[in-house]
């Protein structure tokens, strides 16, 4: 069945690669693709060594695949773009509708002696917030669950150029202000972890990947390892975390 499944991953691939389909298309083949690996690993897939190489190569296309989705929204005029290319006036723009749809959605927990590090659930995306609440204060961890509901989608378009898609994970990071006021903000990376789903494995069994952002401060990878028990050298870097979320706005995206 292991082979099988890694096969339909593969397939899916190919169809997101596909030039000829639409990109709505592309981006449902690729959301399916997430979909249909990450029950892979779940279930132990990263322990086996040929299993381990094929779903390495597997993630690896889908960064690729992924990547040429927005090269070819952007030849249809739409843009993904992160809040810190936006400028003031867009940020406004963001900011004023982020605390109106999202904000009362976000919870920043913190992670201290007094406070044990909250229970991650497997496959949410999560910013992990390395902050000082005072100028001569240690530094402390908040963990930020980023909002998946039927209401938030994973992007916020800019009102003034609704083609201009900015992931809410970013719109989160560039407004910690709100969240954690009167802090000074050391580093901030997004990270999604897996979970095993092995038979007789307690509903929140152990970790078995953990996916940071591209920019992955080494005090907040250390920190991941040391707050949720994994391996420092098994984190592994992805491009765009939840490559799933496409799925949800692919009825968005142009069908031709």
């Amino acid at each position: 069945r292991g082979l099988y499944d890694l096969a339909w991953v593969a397939r899916m691939l190919d169809w997101a690669e596909d030039a000829s389909l639409s990109s709505a298309g592309r981006a449902t083949f690729l959301a399916s693709s997430a979909l249909a690996l990450d029950p892979i690993v779940a279930r132990g897939g990263h322990a086996e060594p040929h299993g381990r190489e094929a779903i390495a190569q597997l993630a690896s296309r889908q960064q690729t695949a992924h990547d040429r989705l927005l090269g070819a929204l952007g030849e249809t005029g739409i843009r993904v773009v992160d809040w810190s290319a936006l400028g003031p006036g867009a940020r406004a723009e963001l900011r004023e509708l982020y605390c109106k749809e999202l904000f009362p959605l976000v919870m920043p927990q913190a992670s201290g002696p007094a406070h044990p590090f909250p229970r991650v659930s497997s496959l949410s995306l999560n910013l992990l917030v390395a902050y000082r609440a005072g100028r001569v204060r240690p530094l402390e961890y908040a963990r930020i669950k980023v909002p998946r509901t039927h209401s938030a989608s994973r992007f916020l378009a800019v009102p003034s150029a609704p083609a201009s898609w900015v992931p809410i994970e970013s719109i989160i990071a560039g407004n910690l202000d709100l969240l954690l006021p009167g802090a000074r903000v050391e580093a901030c990376t997004a990270f999604r972890p897996t979970r095993s789903s092995r038979p007789g494995v307690a509903c929140h069994g152990p970790i078995v990947r953990l996916e940071v952002a591209p920019e992955r401060p080494e005090v907040l990878c250390a920190a991941l390892a040391r707050i949720l028990h994994f391996d420092a050298s098994r984190i592994e870097t992805a491009g765009f975390l939840g490559v799933e979320d496409w799925e949800t706005v692919a009825d968005a995206l142009p069908r031709r």
